[in-house]
Parts: C-alpha cells; structure tokens; sequence
C-alpha cells in the first residue's frame, strides 16, 4: 500500500495573493535555467531573427516559424539535432516580435535569412578574440537573461517565458560562493530540503586538502 505524501501548500496560496512576488520569483527562477541551460550546451552563437513590412504580433504562430528554422538548419546539417533557446522581444512599436535564439555553431547568415523567410537575420559570435565557447555561452545567457525580464510585461501568465530544445537536459552546473555554509544553502535550496546526510572534510584530523563538504541528498518522489 502506498502512503500518500502530505503537500504543503501554503506557500504557494501565500504567494498566489501578491501577484508582484509571483512574477519576481518566476522571472529570476526563469533566468537562473536560462542561464545553466545556455553555458551547460555552450550556446555561444546568437541569432537576431526579425520580422519585415508587417510583422508579427501572434506569439503562438511566432514560435511555429522558429520551430520550422530549426528544423530547416536540422536537414541543412545532415539530419544533426543540436541544443537552442531563445527568448522573445517585443519591438519599440509595441506590436511587433523579434526572436533572440542562442545555439553551439556557426551558420551562414545569407543562408539562414533564406532560410528564414520573414525577414532580417542578425548573426553574432559572443565569444571575444581568444575566448572559449563556455565565456561565449555566459555572455550569450547574460544577453538573453536581459530580455527574459521584458516578456514579463506582455506574454500571458502561466506561459512558458522563453523555449529551449526538447530532448536536451543540464546534467550539472557550477555556482561561485563565499563559503561552504553558503554553498550548503544554495543547495538546499536547488533540492528543496535537508541533506540526508553530511560529510566535512573539517572532521577528519588527517585531511590536508582544500575543504570539502559532500551532501547526500534523497530524490523526491
């Protein structure tokens, strides 16, 4: 028999009352998985995609002709899927859309506007002389972070705020902190919940080492 898990809800009806606190927490959860999304697969190239004389003012046809891009370039590369993500922007005009889209190469810009069909396409390398594709990857999240913020003000509540490939996953991330309780914390706060278990290299006498703290921590059901 199973034993039915006991949810608390009262942090989300608490939240669901101030509507402000809601949308401050989704943006910056919605940066935070941007962010890991774009340095995990190294998307480092970015594509401007616009639109000409007219426009587009509908978000949902909008995201089926990024789709059918994507799946040009995918038969344009020999049939090879990769990882993107992009987020949307609203122009000066207030009507009009254009589409910020991160991915792992380099691709023709004369052959991606054809492909593309509505419009412009802005090609740009994030990376500067010298730089890896990881720095490339953080500016290009830095960037599009920026305007993951403005979709805040005209998508419609509950849709998602930026899209990223399916099938592509962050396996890991690295975060900088000042200390090791700090680091404990943050983690605490990916896994929402206590360790089951602790280790402090500070409890073993004979550790010459940097510190180190290992958190075991069970999966959620």
């Amino acid at each position: 028999m199973g034993v039915r898990r006991q949810v608390d809800r009262s942090r989300k009806v608490e939240a669901a009352k101030d509507p402000d606190r809601c949308r401050q927490e989704a943006a910056r959860r919605a940066r935070r998985e941007l962010r890991r999304f774009c340095k995990e697969h190294r998307l480092f190239f970015m594509w401007t995609l616009t639109y000409g004389h007219g426009g587009q003012r509908d978000l949902v046809k909008l995201r089926r002709q990024v789709e059918r891009l994507v799946a040009k370039v995918v038969q344009e590369r020999g049939r090879r899927r990769f990882p993107w993500a992009y987020v949307v922007e609203l122009h000066k005009d207030g009507e009009r859309f254009h589409v910020h889209m991160a991915v792992p190469f380099w691709f023709d810009q004369r052959r991606l506007t054809a492909l593309w069909g509505h419009g412009h396409v802005w090609c740009t390398d994030k990376r500067k002389r010298g730089e890896c594709t990881f720095v490339g990857a953080v500016r290009a999240a830095g960037y599009m972070a920026k305007y993951l913020d403005k979709t805040f003000g005209f998508s419609e509540f509950g849709r998602h705020r930026y899209e990223v490939a399916r099938g592509w996953k962050v396996t890991s991330y690295q975060i900088s902190v000042r200390d090791l309780d700090e680091g404990q914390r943050y983690a605490e706060a990916v896994f929402m919940g206590r360790p089951e278990y602790v280790w402090d290299s500070g409890s073993c006498e004979e550790w010459s080492a940097p510190p180190v703290r290992v958190l075991f921590f069970t999966p959620k059901a």
